[in-house]
């Protein structure tokens, strides 16, 4: 039998394949995770300014 060396052109593809599908959920998580942290500070940053709004009609009833 001869020596066979390197690679067939089928498990490149295979690898290929897999390294694509690696990368794409990779950066499906890396977007998700971006979305999430966009929406949590907007969300912080509402209940920040209900906060002051609650504190300056208190302070109206208090006065």
């Amino acid at each position: 039998m001869k020596d066979e060396r390197g690679y067939t052109l089928v498990e490149t593809m295979i690898a290929m394949l897999l390294v694509a599908m690696i990368v794409t959920s990779i950066f499906g998580m890396v977007l998700t995770a971006k979305t999430g942290a966009k929406k949590s500070e907007s969300q912080a940053k509402a209940h920040f300014y209900a906060r002051q709004q609650m504190e300056k009609l208190k302070s109206y009833v208090s006065a």
